[in-house]
């Protein structure tokens, strides 16, 4: 036998003015999720998105990135990720500053310096002219009316949430200057092929002064060459070796988690790999680009000049006799642009080492030290190197049909932070946003259309019950 009270809830629906209010929010709803798949916004980001290359970037909005840190190739990858971020938003980026020295998380340590110190301002956008494009502070009009753009860090801040992301800041398009605060550039997530970021480096000139600095330091390798070898032009190898604080230090917890120790670079590895090129004839001049301190070295092995195979003749920086002269007069990221464009002409050959991959943080033993380039882009590292280690045996994994009766097999629908549920909650009670309908686009979860139904349920009901009080009111006033 049904109760009052459910009699009652069960009338509200039989009322004309409650189904006819209920139906017209149905429609709305249904018009609204029917049109937002092709709105404005998408078109607008597209459209921003491949404008660039046909009309030029726009020189009146502006994308203002943190400072760019870590080695050199570091931040020339982070420098380019920041001007692909802004051309996707067809915007120009604010010439950012490097960092001169070589810190990670102590921010006060770090040493900022003007892009232009490193490379050549307007050569640059001589030469990407059309596809990117820097602009100084003072190009901007008003200062007072930034917009602040958060990048979300973590492993739940996905590919696929960064990309929305930049697709809703064309929302905020009224404002001159969108300021991207967070972490650094090198972290964010990749959306871009190799060849953009290779458009990116050819446009990075060095100064002048770095040139011929550089040109002083490859005179020096012929002359000591010379001294050794009376063979007439004198070819010699530039050996470019960064082994930063931070990355050994990163690297050896690597290889304690993964239970190898094929990561960390060594002298012996870098003697076998140099000694092992083909087509290297002898005897070859080796001009070794390393921070003898920051490599892992035996009792008794204080220097890398010595233990190499027959026929290579090392150099470094102080028998060289340019330690002082010319690096001791600049700061870390000067004395990397020198050693990078220490050998500019095709007469000899460049072995790079780890951070000359654009993955900066190699995931697995797998991962070459030495590297003529990659066909992937650059990835994101955040996880690696400040999350915690996991490797592939924590959570054993059932294969066949019976993965579908375990836990895990679901975890993945129900992998949320809660900050999205509250938004869900939010868009359901107010679905009058172009992110109304794309909580679930990609990469769907339980989550959402459990709390989305839920809201919608509530709002129906509170809507019809009000409707129905407000009916009810006016027939006793009648």
């Amino acid at each position: 036998m049904n109760s009052p009270s459910s009699y009652k809830n069960l009338r509200l629906f039989s009322k004309p003015i409650a189904f006819k209010c209920l139906v017209l929010v149905g429609i709305a709803l249904f018009y609204k999720a029917l049109f937002l798949s092709s709105s404005p916004r998408n078109l607008l980001s597209i459209r921003a998105s491949g404008s660039s290359s046909t009309y030029g970037v726009r020189t009146d909005k502006f994308l203002e990135a943190p400072q760019i840190v870590w080695g050199l190739n570091n931040q020339k990858i982070a420098f380019a990720r920041a001007c692909l971020t802004a051309r996707t938003m067809n915007r120009t980026l604010l010439m950012p500053s490097l960092s001169a020295s070589l810190f990670y998380k102590e921010v006060d340590k770090l040493l900022p310096i003007p892009f232009d110190k490193v490379f050549q301002f307007e050569r640059f956008n001589s030469l990407c002219n059309g596809f990117v494009r820097l602009a100084r502070f003072s190009d901007v009009r008003n200062r007072t009316k930034v917009f602040d753009l958060k990048k979300g860090s973590g492993r739940r801040w996905t590919k696929e949430r960064d990309l929305e992301q930049l697709k809703q800041s064309v929302s905020v398009d009224e404002f001159e200057v969108i300021r991207v605060k967070g972490k650094n550039p090198f972290l964010w997530h990749d959306h871009w092929p190799v060849k953009d970021y290779a458009k990116v480096f050819e446009c990075m000139v060095v100064v002048d002064e770095i040139s011929r600095e550089a040109d002083k330091v490859v005179t020096r390798i012929r002359q000591a060459g010379g001294d050794r070898i009376m063979t007439g032009l004198v070819p010699f190898v530039a050996v470019h070796m960064r082994i930063e604080i931070d990355w050994m230090i990163h690297c050896k917890k690597l290889e304690q988690r993964q239970k190898v120790s094929e990561i960390c670079s060594s002298k012996r590895e870098i003697m076998e790999r140099v000694g092992n090129i083909s087509g290297l004839e002898t005897p070859t001049v080796l001009y070794l680009a390393v921070a003898d301190s920051l490599l892992e070295e035996k009792e008794g092995e204080s220097s890398v000049l010595a233990g190499w195979r027959e026929g290579l003749i090392p150099f470094e920086k102080k028998k060289l006799g340019v330690k002082e002269e010319v690096y001791g007069k600049y700061s870390y990221l000067i004395q990397s642009a020198i050693d990078y464009e220490s050998v500019p002409d095709p007469g000899h050959t460049t072995v790079k080492f780890a951070e000359s991959n654009l993955q900066t943080f190699p995931p697995s033993a797998t991962q070459s030290k030495i590297s003529g380039g990659t066909s992937n882009p650059p990835r994101d590292a955040d996880d690696t190197f400040s999350g915690p280690g996991r490797s592939s045996t924590d959570e054993p994994q059932s294969g066949g049909w019976l993965h579908k009766f375990t836990v895990g097999a679901y975890k993945p629908f129900f992998d949320v932070d809660t900050s999205d549920v509250v938004d869900r909650l939010k868009e359901s009670l107010f679905p009058f946003r172009g992110t109304f309908t794309e909580k679930t686009a990609d990469k769907p979860d339980l989550y959402g259309p459990f709390w989305i139904c839920t809201t919608l349920i509530f709002v129906a009901a509170s809507i019809g019950t009000f409707v129905t009080y407000v009916a009810h009111k006016w027939k006793k006033q009648e």
